[in-house]
């Protein structure tokens, strides 16, 4: 079985790489991580994804392949950091220097991109890992 986890913001780092674990790095990097059974006896498998949805399916691939048993259902995980800086015309402001309404519209745009992302990713799994 296959689910949305929450609103996107959780995260876990487990991957081999040396790089400090900031929130951007764990935005730009997928990760895998194994949860416990639930009460229901049914655990599930996070697979965080991040940006590139090369790297991402490749991932989600390798859990599928590797990790999906019986019962166990798959969670995606995308942390969003929203962006600190706004290009406006030519250059970078911060986002505090934008009017409210001016920010709302950039924001919207932003959550309009990453669920067009995890759309890609839920559409991936529903299609070649025949996951639903």
């Amino acid at each position: 079985m296959f689910t949305r986890g929450g609103s996107g913001r959780l995260s876990s780092s487990t991957s081999g790489s040396n790089r400090s674990a900031s929130l951007r790095e764990i935005d730009e990097e997928a990760t895998i991580l194994e949860d416990e059974a639930d009460d229901s006896g049914r655990g599930e498998v996070y697979v965080a994804v991040g940006k590139d949805v090369k790297d991402g399916r490749s991932n989600l691939f390798w859990a599928a392949r590797n990790l999906l048993a019986g019962d166990l259902k798959l969670v995606l995980l995308h942390v969003h950091q929203p962006a600190e800086r706004i290009m406006t015309g030519l250059c970078k402001v911060s986002a505090s220097q934008l009017e409210e309404k001016e920010l709302k519209a950039y924001r919207k745009i932003e959550k309009d991109d990453m669920n067009t992302l995890l759309n890609q990713y839920i559409s991936f799994c529903r299609v070649s890992l025949k996951v639903s």
